[in-house]
């Protein structure tokens, strides 16, 4: 069984943050790069796409309740790196660590 947010009023209210949030990255970043010159690094076709990918898949977490879970460990993710980067899936320990592993299979020295 996966852990969930708990639902209770409060947290609804930060649900809602989030959820408003994550829409609001998704339509800047469908948005024309004239009305959002501090966006441009997102004018990339396929960065656009993984994030859009990134933002409805919170979305879904958020829709049955795993939202704000970490999909590697299963602990919370602490609200100050959701409140930065809403779409995140993994908490800051498990990121680490995954990037730690992606570099070594690249054969990057970490």
């Amino acid at each position: 069984m996966s852990p969930k947010f708990a639902s209770n009023g409060s947290s609804r209210i930060g649900f809602d943050r989030y959820a408003r949030s994550l829409r609001e990255w998704a339509d800047r970043v469908r948005e024309p790069l004239s009305d959002h010159h501090d966006l441009a690094f997102l004018r990339n076709r396929d960065l656009d796409s993984a994030l859009l990918l990134e933002i409805d898949n919170a979305l879904s977490r958020l829709a049955n309740g795993t939202y704000g879970v970490c999909l590697e460990c299963g602990e919370r993710i602490q609200a100050r790196r959701l409140d930065s980067a809403p779409w995140t899936k993994f908490c800051r320990r498990c990121q680490d660590l995954l990037s730690a592993m992606a570099a070594h299979t690249r054969g990057e020295s970490t």
